[in-house]
């Protein structure tokens, strides 16, 4: 399944769970999506600024991307997109230290059971699972956003 096709599904799942499913099967519909878009960012290597999308590979000055030097995962291609990202929709200014709680626990974002072990041990409060549901959905603006109770 594409990402676009992840997002799709599991906005309809978080739609049809805010209707009156438990907070549970919320949480697992978000952490499933949540490491698949993180993982899809990190194999191809993507500019964390949503409004960018270039990726090294397809970089016209095939240079390597700067890592945020908190979270150590969200990769720029410029100073510029870097501004633009902590500035602009979902920020990363917002999810960075999310982001680095779930780091700080698991030491990286590749392997799934762990990523799951990791974000559950990080004691996220609603709203900051709804931040990151938010950031992880960022450049699909086409298919619609439940909320999640």
């Amino acid at each position: 399944m594409t990402l676009r096709g992840c997002v799709a599904f599991f906005r309809e799942r978080l739609g049809l769970l805010a209707q009156g499913e438990s907070p549970g099967d919320q949480r697992a519909a978000l952490i499933v999506l949540l490491h698949r878009s993180l993982a899809r960012r990190a194999l191809s290597r993507m500019c964390g600024n949503h409004a960018c999308g270039m990726t090294e590979a397809s970089s016209a000055v095939k240079h390597k991307f700067q890592r945020c030097g908190r979270c150590m995962f969200t990769l720029y291609c410029s100073r510029n997109c870097q501004r633009q990202d902590w500035a602009e929709g979902v920020t990363h200014k917002s999810v960075c230290p999310l982001l680095s709680r779930i780091a700080a626990a698991t030491g990286n974002f590749a392997n799934y059971d762990g990523f799951e072990v990791a974000f559950l041990s990080c004691g996220f409060e609603r709203e900051e699972e709804n931040l990151l549901f938010r950031w992880a959905i960022a450049g699909h603006d086409d298919v619609p956003v439940p909320t999640m109770s």
